[in-house]
């Protein structure tokens, strides 16, 4: 069952990768200058060490958002996001993609 996590994890990221390329390339080409970016502080449930710097990559895989630093309790991981709009749109991915990882364990 674990390998079926594993496929629909890849399968989820690649689409949300091209999706959130998409839209940021779209406020790119709007002629944003970056003054709606800001950091979020994402609370995590992942404990193992593996996941959790897979878990930290794919979200700085993710065009738009930034993985920037890790509390010292490895809770917290604090993400720069390019449009601070898109908090919500960025927290639901994070949480399908961490809810899928933790599967895979």
């Amino acid at each position: 069952m674990k390998i079926f996590y594993f496929i629909y994890l890849f399968l989820y990221f690649g689409y949300t990768i091209v999706r959130s390329g998409w839209l940021a390339a779209w406020v790119i080409l709007k002629g944003s200058r970056g003054d709606n970016g800001g950091i979020i502080y994402y609370q995590t449930q992942i404990t193992r060490p593996m996941h959790l710097v897979l878990f930290f990559n794919l979200i700085s895989m993710t065009p738009g958002a930034l993985s920037v630093d890790l509390s010292p309790d490895n809770k917290t991981i604090h993400v720069h996001l390019l449009d601070m709009n898109g908090e919500n749109t960025f927290l639901t991915i994070a949480g399908r993609i961490e809810r899928l990882l933790l599967k895979t364990s």
